[in-house]
């Protein structure tokens, strides 16, 4: 293996290991989420917060027909 095709190994592998760290950190509570159960209840979503879920939605639609099309 040529030195270009291992730093290249390399550098994708700790991308992917940061990603993962980052994606697991931040302070849990028992249930696995972020805020209490009473909390999550209680709290209506800002109007930010249900423009984010809408466009992950899109989002992750347009991702399924990409992988669908591509296979």
């Amino acid at each position: 293996m040529n030195a270009k095709t291992f730093t290249t190994a390399a550098l994708i592998g700790s991308m992917f290991l940061a990603s993962a760290t980052f994606a697991a950190g931040g302070p849990r509570n028992s249930d696995g989420g972020g805020r209490s159960a009473e909390t999550a209840d209680s709290e209506d979503l800002t109007t930010i917060e249900v423009s984010d879920l809408q466009f992950m939605r899109e989002e992750e639609k347009l991702a399924r027909d990409v992988y669908l099309t591509m296979d």
